[in-house]
């Protein structure tokens, strides 16, 4: 009931006034509806767009050596596809987080380790084998260790030892 009353208030205020009633209270005139008229204003396509184009000789971004701070900081798809094409083939084109220790054997010259890649391939390993990203340093009758090289800008740190155990129960207990 309020509704109707605060309505009639408006138009009857407005009136008074001189003023025309608001937009939504005014019937629509012949004139402006789509029936009465055969042709309708359709703006350019470009219209919308040249809003949005900066003027000739506007203001343009220069990283001045910089890093660009509109760009992602996470690495895109575009950017792993590239270092895979660095990688080398075989062994030393894997990353040790992609290697699962299968095995270990004793010879006469000390251990080799017996690893998984991620292609379905498996690989003897001595120490001191090179990988895409470290090198074996040691193998023991559970254990191989690693010097993995840490690709972090803003860690000071820029090798870590890495562990694969042979028994899962093992690493779980270190």
């Amino acid at each position: 009931m309020r509704s109707p009353t605060l309505c009639l208030s408006t138009l009857l205020a407005c009136a008074l006034a001189g003023m025309s009633a608001p937009a939504w209270a005014q019937a629509p005139s012949p004139a402006s509806s789509p029936a009465a008229s055969s042709t309708v204003a359709v703006p350019a396509p470009d219209e919308g767009l040249r809003e949005l184009a900066p003027a000739p000789g506007g203001y343009r971004y220069n990283a001045g050596g910089r890093r660009d701070p509109f760009m992602s900081l996470v690495r895109r798809g575009g950017a792993a596809k590239e270092d895979e094409a660095k990688r080398k083939q075989g062994i030393e084109g894997l990353m040790i987080s992609e290697l699962a220790l299968q095995g270990i054997v004793k010879t006469v010259d000390g251990y080799i380790a017996f690893f998984a890649g991620p292609n379905g391939k498996s690989y003897w390993v001595k120490n001191n084998q090179r990988f895409y990203d470290g090198q074996l340093i040691g193998i023991d009758a559970t254990t191989a260790t690693f010097k993995q090289e840490v690709s972090d800008p803003l860690n000071p740190v820029k090798t870590r030892d890495v562990k694969k155990y042979l028994y899962p129960s093992e690493e779980a207990t270190q």
